[in-house]
């Protein structure tokens, strides 16, 4: 791994691509929408009245394919935890996870309705039951 994927390198990238996509979305909104950076996740998306539309995870990892672990799922407020709050909603937000390195086979598995590589690795079934509940709701896109 070289020093521009590891330490100040890779997170001063991480950020600056975050900060560039909240651009992007702005700059490129087709209606008057209100746009939270760090609210909820990365970039929280709401109409007028404060509904959540857009909750987007912003990924850049360089230093390996992301994968389910990346997300740290066994902790109390992993992603995948928090955004699990919103499955019973009525209006619920399209939740993105956006990579803009490569992902992992577990991970694109997950979103494409086939196991994983290696089922033993995943020790939190229960995130990828939910990832696959909320199909509709969570996309994967990938940035390369």
């Amino acid at each position: 791994m070289s020093e521009s994927t590891l330490g100040a390198p890779a997170a001063f990238r991480g950020y600056r691509l975050q900060t560039l996509y909240i651009i992007n979305r702005i700059l490129n909104a087709e209606r008057d929408y209100i746009y939270c950076p760090e609210k909820e996740e990365d970039l929280s998306i709401m109409d007028e009245d404060k509904n959540f539309l857009e909750i987007i995870q912003i990924k850049a990892h360089a230093s390996s394919n992301l994968k389910l672990s990346d997300f740290k799922i066994s902790k109390p407020d992993s992603f995948f935890r928090r955004i699990s709050k919103y499955k019973d909603e009525q209006k619920r937000p399209k939740i993105k996870i956006l990579s803009f390195d490569t992902v992992g086979p577990e991970l694109i598995g997950a979103f494409n309705d086939k196991k994983p590589i290696d089922q033993e690795r995943v020790k939190k079934s229960y995130w990828m039951r939910i990832i696959q509940q909320m199909k509709l709701n969570i996309s994967l896109i990938i940035y390369q």
